[in-house]
């Protein structure tokens, strides 16, 4: 197309502003390149991003390409492994502003946006014990739109499972703008009526295919298997009516044919019970030859691995055995509604598992935690391999399928083709039921010679697929640029011009994603490639597969953490090169990246936790925040560590004059803060209107040093705590370091509150803000204050706020050296819920529980601690409902980012309190509390719902302490 020659780019990024509005069109460098990749190998720059809102504004969009000759790709998570989600044209964000979900028919149905991720609408359906069909390994990241638009499947998903069989119905709009959605009675009339030349030409075509017997029994051969090599051109067999056609042909067709706005599945049944066993064969033959009688004896799930896929995922498992090149692994996993009918399934697949020789004895679990270990494992597989690789190089997953009996002998075949060009570390594993393997690559493909091996091998595969085992080229991870050349060579000339004329007929623009699924160039495959220059060791291992993406409060505001490092890489790629122009280009994105990529990271470190490999990417910003801070900031940071007790004097002081006056003086201090904010250029923390002033907290009531030790804890209350006072609206009066003191009381402890610790800060305001060795002196102050106070670590620890918490029990092992680290060793450190359920709530079979309904917002170091367990079944123990928001997540407060960069907390909060406040609606009135455990946490939930969140100790004070509370 020539439209982008015709147009500026400016004139494009004026003419959609005036169509979609200003805020939903992207132009920036940082925002257009931060979107240049997605999981695959590909990368392309987009001239601009477009956030449509509606329906309406994909027709005007829609409109514009084709009345201006310019192109399109839409995308959602960005989670495509074949370079189907990448473009140099228009790239339409459909996430942002697509997250609709109705369930319907209790729970039989369910209709969901394109921006919905595919785990949580399972969320969603669990209380139905249903899910959706497609359980692709990346669930946890990907979109609904994608899911659907690659005809995605994944483990448990069999062919009956995907998108495509469990479709009830589809909303979609053509790319002449015409909208249908047929679950509508008349759809079939409409289409006929409105677009009569489409509807004829479906007709030709389906005519075409049921003309020649042949090609009626090829296409549903090739579709008994895994396929999504071209279009779904099974439903010109499948259905008569052309509006039954085009929905499954838009299943699957990556975004060339049209615009899925929503689509209704079939849910399918969730089994309530479980067992999974993880089985190492000694043989990886034998593990292939398990899975026909395996599947026979009804197993849901067969994943297979080969050895070096084993060691890929070591350090997670802990073999007790030495891996060796011929062995192999078994993910097995049996569902069923009883557990009678569960032990009769697994009794057989012993008896069949017994038979082979294997590494180490079987064991079926049903333990939650441990099938969500194999389960981790299992899905974070694709990215532990690729963080193996060699820094430097890039990762490919190619995705065939074969007929189940065939598995062995294809495997065989890989093999010998990674060797035979030069690929001999690539890892194999797969769906082994559905005879599906898949196999990663690493490779540089700024090194010819590399680029060439990989050019070899995928013709030389492509043959060996299509040819020998008239196999699937693509069987769930779309075709995308990746295998668009070979669509031709799977099919055959005849199906293969049957797509282009579906391609023709429904786009005759060719302005829907251009050059995917079909395509004459021979290279295509070969073009826009990536390249991963290293930019940290903290981050090189990352393959951009995306799974990081959803837990970033950042998301929709400015980058997630995959975009942060894509970014890097391409700043260094620009230094590095030897183009003129590359230099001024870096410079334009590192100016842009300091608050894209710096200011606007919570550097909450959530992303590693969904990271398969560990990445923190919270972490590197530190550091970059490090690299900026010069010398003399960094001896003030050091001062402040001596003198913690007069920064904590200038907190109190500060809020204490900011409340005297109530509101009045409030609202000055607000525009006091919010000038000096502009004026320093964000150096200073600002405090936005709505959000709610704390007023100065209390002194600390009297806990000295106990006669008798036995039954001691000492209480460290948090500086927030010392500080921060209560918001308007909360139910207790009492301050929270003495509701924390009177409740550990209340439970036969003697609590210990040392004397100076005003003087004492835990360090993660210098973490967070990149001050390390502030942080360190921090660390160390406080080290030998608790030593000290505990009696060399005999008496155990409870702090009331978890990220100071996590920052005693996990950060202090990088902070600390030598005696000091030893001393921390020893210390026996809790944050207040782990305190109480492990140590308090075994003391006791009686609690007493307050008649409401209340909700929890677990911030971001319960989840990094691993206790939110703890956290939820002290709520449970003193209320009766418990809500914890599916959509919780890190508020974006951070300490005091929420005040110097507001609208990412704004940002952050958003999905969560639209949740709460729904729920709301639906229970007709508000809930009866929301708890959180930190002071900062609760200001901006409190901001963005309207509700006041207090710590969780104010529900066990309110429960155990009833005549002491005031309501």
């Amino acid at each position: 197309m020539s439209g982008f020659f015709r147009l500026t780019n400016q004139q494009i990024i004026s003419d959609l502003q005036k169509l979609v509005g200003k805020e939903q069109v992207l132009f920036k460098r940082v925002e257009r390149e931060a979107r240049a990749g997605d999981a695959s190998i590909y990368r392309l720059v987009p001239r601009v991003v477009v956030l449509p809102r509606n329906i309406r504004d994909v027709q005007a969009l829609l409109d514009y390409c084709r009345t201006h000759e310019l192109y399109l790709t839409f995308r959602a998570a960005g989670t495509s492994l074949s370079g189907q989600a990448v473009t140099d044209g228009i790239l339409v964000d459909v996430a942002t502003h697509w997250k609709g979900v109705k369930v319907l028919d209790e729970g039989r149905r369910v209709a969901v946006q394109p921006g919905v991720i595919g785990a949580r609408v399972n969320d969603i359906l669990a209380p139905y014990r249903a899910k959706i069909g497609p359980d692709p390994a990346s669930i946890n990241a990907c979109m609904i739109g994608g899911i659907a638009a690659n005809n995605a499947s994944g483990m448990c998903c069999d062919v009956a499972g995907n998108t495509y069989h469990t479709m009830a119905s589809m909303r979609f709009v053509l790319a002449d703008g015409f909208e249908l959605d047929t679950s509508a009675p008349d759809a079939d009339e409409v289409f006929a009526a409105q677009r009569p030349a489409l509807y004829q030409g479906l007709l030709n075509i389906r005519e075409k295919i049921w003309s020649r017997p042949d090609l009626v029994e090829r296409i549903r051969t090739k579709f008994s298997i895994k396929n999504t090599c071209g279009y779904s051109m099974n439903a010109f067999v499948d259905f008569e009516r052309p509006v039954d056609i085009l929905a499954h042909l838009l299943v699957g067709s990556e975004g060339t044919l049209g615009f899925i706005a929503e689509i209704t599945y079939n849910t399918v049944r969730d089994y309530p019970c479980k067992a999974t066993a993880l089985v190492y064969f000694a043989d990886f033959v034998d593990a292939h030859r398990s899975v026909k009688p395996l599947a026979d004896a009804g197993a849901a799930v067969l994943e297979i691995m080969d050895a070096a896929a084993m060691r890929s995922v070591e350090q997670m498992m802990h073999y007790s055995f030495r891996i060796e090149s011929e062995m192999g692994a078994l993910l097995v996993e049996f569902q069923e509604d009883e557990e009678a009918e569960l032990a009769a399934r697994v009794a057989e697949a012993e008896r069949i598992l017994n038979s082979y020789r294997l590494l180490e004895p079987l064991n079926f679990t049903r333990d939650p935690a441990q099938r969500a270990l194999y389960w981790k494992m299992r899905k974070g597989l694709f990215p532990s391999v690729g963080a193996m690789r060699e820094i430097g190089t890039a990762v490919i997953i190619e995705d065939v399928c074969v007929r189940p009996e065939q598995l062995a002998d294809c495997a065989r075949d890989l093999q010998h083709l990674f060797v035979k060009h030069s690929f001999p570390d690539t890892i194999i594993f797969g769906h082994a039921k559905a005879g599906n393997l898949h196999f990663v690559i690493c490779t540089d493909f700024s090194d010819p010679e590399q680029k060439r091996h990989y050019a070899e091998l995928m013709d030389d595969l492509m043959a060996l697929i299509v040819k020998k085992y008239d196999g699937s080229l693509k069987a769930e991870h779309g075709t995308g640029r990746n295998v668009a050349p070979f669509v031709e060579l799977e099919w055959g000339s005849e199906i293969y011009g049957l797509m282009w004329e579906v391609k023709r007929l429904l786009d005759p623009w060719n302005m829907l994603n251009p050059g995917v699924l079909l395509n004459r160039d021979p290279e295509v495959h070969l073009r826009s490639l990536k390249v991963m220059p290293s930019v940290s060791p903290i981050v090189d291992k990352c393959i951009e597969c995306g799974y990081c993406e959803s837990h970033c409060p950042s998301r929709e505001l400015t980058l997630t953490p995959r975009q942060r490092i894509a970014l890097l890489r391409e700043i260094r790629r620009l230094k590095t090169s030897s183009d003129s122009a590359a230099a001024a280009e870096a410079s334009e994105l590192e100016q842009e990246y300091e608050y894209y990529g710096v200011a606007t990271c919570a550097g909450d470190s959530l992303c590693a936790t969904a990271c398969p490999v560990d990445i923190d990417t919270g972490e590197l910003v530190k550091n970059l925040r490090a690299e900026r801070h010069p010398a003399f900031a960094k001896k003030i940071a050091e001062k402040t560590v001596e003198h913690f007790a007069c920064v904590e004097g200038i907190v109190r002081t500060g809020l204490r004059i900011a409340t005297l006056g109530g509101s009045t003086t409030q609202g000055l201090a607000c525009k006091i803060t919010s000038l000096a904010h502009k004026l320093t250029r964000g150096k200073l923390p600002a405090i936005p209107q709505e959000f709610p002033f704390p007023k100065p907290a209390p002194r600390l009531p009297t806990a000295p040093k106990p006669e008798t030790w036995e039954n001691a804890v000492v209480y460290f209350p948090s500086c927030l705590t010392r500080a921060m006072g209560k918001l308007d609206g909360e139910r207790v009066s009492v301050g929270l370091a003495e509701a924390v003191v009177t409740v550990l009381r209340a439970c036969g402890y003697s609590p210990y509150i040392p004397s100076g610790v005003h003087r004492y800060c835990c360090g993660q305001p210098y973490l967070s803000k990149g001050f390390f060795d502030a942080a360190a002196q921090a660390a160390r102050r406080m080290t030998d204050f608790l030593w000290d106070a505990t009696r060399g670590g005999e008496v155990p620890v409870v702090c009331d706020t978890s990220s100071c918490s996590y920052t005693l029990i996990r950060s202090y092992g990088k902070l600390l050296s030598g005696n000091a680290l030893k001393r921390w060793q020893a210390l026996r450190l809790f944050d207040f819920p782990s305190f109480f359920v492990r140590e308090i709530l075994p003391r006791r079979t009686e609690w007493p529980k307050l008649d409401r309904r209340i909700v929890l917002h677990p911030v971001c170091a319960l989840t990094k601690l691993g206790n939110m367990d703890d956290f939820r079944k002290l709520a449970e123990t003193f209320a009766t409902h418990v809500t914890v928001p599916l959509n919780s997540g890190c508020c974006g407060f951070a300490g005091d980012r929420g005040y110097l960069v507001p609208e990412l907390t704004r940002s952050a909060t958003k999905p969560e309190a639209q949740e709460v406040l729904l729920g709301e609606t639906v229970l007709g009135r508000p809930f009866d509390g929301y708890y959180s455990t930190n002071r900062a946490c609760e200001i901006g939930l409190s901001a963005a719902t309207g509700r006041t969140y207090e710590s969780i100790v104010y529900l066990c004070y309110e429960a155990l302490c009833r005549n002491n509370a005031r309501s």
